[in-house]
């Protein structure tokens, strides 16, 4: 309960500074000049499935653990393969012979085990791109902590900046994109370039922060109201 109020208070904050740059619009008084700077929220939003999707090291260890899939996948499919070719071997017996039952066996109890160790494998896999996914966001949190230690911020709010259209056909999909948690938020809220910039920048090995500008000087689509514009 008390994580839900903290949310709801989170959410609070965000529109009260839309309203906030409304009343400005219409109040000639509350119009900033060209000198002022709009005041830093302690909200900020990030979209984590682009951190994923552009994280060098989660690319590179993601490369990886495809070359070992491919690899052990090559290797099924040689086994398949060699079942099939001594299958075809079979018809060579008489059936109801000893050879004949023999070889059946054989390959009754090969097939078995083929997928028995695809099984084991596949698990492992997933095991291993589970433990890759926890590795790379923990680091994450670790940098967004600090990024936001460093600049003030109180919250950071995950959101998804590409997200597919509801499809009206399928219910399921419509109370998806209804239940979001953000339904709107100003662009420079955004602070998804600011940490792939630490992150990329500590993995080439700078080991050092970036200078990008907070907030950034992210880009405001079309479909903005003119007051967000610059």
């Amino acid at each position: 309960m008390k994580k839900t109020h903290f949310f709801v208070a989170a959410l609070g904050l965000l529109f009260g500074l839309v309203a906030c740059n409304a009343f400005a619009q219409t109040n000639p008084m509350a119009q900033p000049t060209a000198q002022q700077v709009r005041p830093v929220s302690q909200i900020a939003v990030i979209d984590i499935s682009r951190i994923f999707k552009e994280h060098p090291r989660f690319i590179e260890e993601m490369a990886r653990l495809k070359t070992r899939v491919q690899a052990e996948d090559d290797k099924m499919k040689q086994r398949a393969d060699e079942l099939q070719r001594q299958a075809e071997e079979l018809q060579r017996y008489k059936p109801g012979s000893q050879e004949y039952k023999d070889k059946e066996k054989f390959l009754a109890s090969e097939r078995a085990q083929m997928q028995i160790d695809i099984q084991v494998q596949r698990k492992e896999f997933l095991q291993q791109e589970a433990a890759i996914y926890k590795e790379i966001y923990e680091g994450v949190k670790i940098e967004v902590a600090n990024f936001a230690s460093h600049n003030g911020l109180a919250v950071v709010i995950r959101y998804m900046s590409q997200s597919p259209e509801a499809d009206e056909n399928q219910p399921g999909n419509v109370l998806t994109e209804i239940q979001k948690d953000l339904v709107w938020f100003h662009p420079q809220l955004d602070i998804t370039n600011q940490i792939l910039a630490n992150l990329k920048a500590r993995t080439g090995g700078t080991g050092g922060r970036t200078t990008i500008p907070y907030p950034a000087q992210n880009t405001v689509p079309s479909g903005y109201p003119p007051t967000y514009r610059k």
